[in-house]
């Protein structure tokens, strides 16, 4: 009797523009791997080669919504960040490096993550904070290529 083969996905949004509009920019990417480890090496192959200046997953009821961006201290923030109350555009453009915001998904609708509750500062993806998001580990002071 054969096995089928198991495969991992995530999908992602991706944008590598480096203009204002760049969330708008985003396209959809789905990669996949035989094991998880084998998907998380993907997805950092993918990230590294791409220097996304942004990106998300697709919501899912695991991770919920997971979305990184590059801040080059010109381009705001992604507008549905700028919406939230605790969060100030000047604190993206005045911190330069990666930014990182969550929510999570209950009853298939997105809700605030009591753990972030606004975007925060990460800087590098040396950092522990990403972990959980597919261990993508480019140079540390490195963004998206200009």
């Amino acid at each position: 009797m054969l096995t089928p083969v198991r495969q991992w996905e995530v999908r992602l949004k991706v944008s590598v523009s480096r203009t204002q509009d760049y969330v708008a920019q985003a396209y959809a990417v789905t990669i996949y791997g035989e094991t998880v480890d084998e998907l998380q090496e993907n997805v950092c192959s993918y990230l590294t080669q791409q220097r996304p200046s942004y990106f998300e997953n697709d919501s899912d009821h695991i991770a919920g919504y997971v979305a990184y961006a590059y801040s080059d201290g010109i381009n705001p923030p992604p507008r549905d960040w700028r919406e939230i109350n605790a969060f100030w555009d000047d604190d993206f453009k005045e911190q330069k490096g990666w930014w990182f915001y969550s929510r999570r998904l209950a009853a298939g609708r997105l809700k605030y993550d009591e753990s972030h509750i606004c975007p925060f500062f990460v800087c590098s993806f040396r950092e522990p904070y990403y972990y959980h998001l597919y261990r993508w580990h480019p140079d540390e002071t490195a963004g998206p290529s200009p």
